[in-house]
């Protein structure tokens, strides 16, 4: 009796070690494959924007749906920049940025899906002026986080968002505002005046 009691024992301890607990064993998400082939077998609507496991829900709800939504929530955080500490704003327009690369991404595929077929014309055109103007938004949270940045003391971190200003819009207000701000922090010159200019002038 003894011995088919540590029979069982043994046997339980066994069947113990092998049981991979539920969690751990990655039960698919719908649209995301099983547990082995998640990253590889998620669909391009996953990548683009991510699931609110992957951000804080609080920040994930707060984000903007409508460019005009956006344009109300950047204009709010230039308000709040100047009187805030940068570290109480750095996650809202971070994640902000972020999103509106997603969003503005998004409407370019949906451009490109409407623009293949003469009976969504008009949502085609729709899609690509909407992909205008979330790329605009994103380019002016993206001086807000070079500001955040800068105020930070994070120059360096800075230089890569300006740059990229610059190089996406050289001569849009964001651009010339950009190029402002890397004058500034010393990594470019101040432009000099033309000589027929200085000559005018005398």
């Amino acid at each position: 009796m003894f011995s088919k009691v540590l029979f069982l024992i043994a046997l339980i301890s066994i069947s113990a070690a092998v049981v991979v607990p539920a969690d751990a064993q990655g039960s698919p998400i719908p649209g995301h494959g099983s547990s082995g082939d998640n990253r590889d077998g998620q669909n391009a609507t996953d990548q683009l924007f991510g699931t609110p496991a992957n951000s804080k829900r609080g920040t994930y709800r707060s984000l903007p749906i409508s460019d005009s939504e956006a344009r109300l929530k950047i204009e709010e955080l230039k308000v709040l920049l100047p009187q805030s500490r940068p570290q109480d704003l750095q996650d809202s327009v971070f994640n902000l940025v972020e999103w509106l690369q997603d969003a503005a991404e998004a409407h370019y595929r949906m451009y490109l899906a409407f623009s293949k077929n003469e009976a969504t014309k008009r949502e085609a055109a729709a899609e690509k002026q909407l992909n205008a103007n979330f790329s605009q938004l994103k380019r002016e949270a993206m001086l807000l986080k070079a500001d955040i940045l800068i105020r930070e003391n994070r120059g360096p971190e800075a230089l890569g968002p300006l740059v990229d200003l610059v190089s996406a819009d050289p001569r849009g207000v964001v651009g010339k505002d950009a190029y402002k701000r890397l004058v500034n922090l010393g990594f470019c010159k101040e432009p000099q005046a033309e000589p027929a200019a200085i000559s005018a002038s005398k």
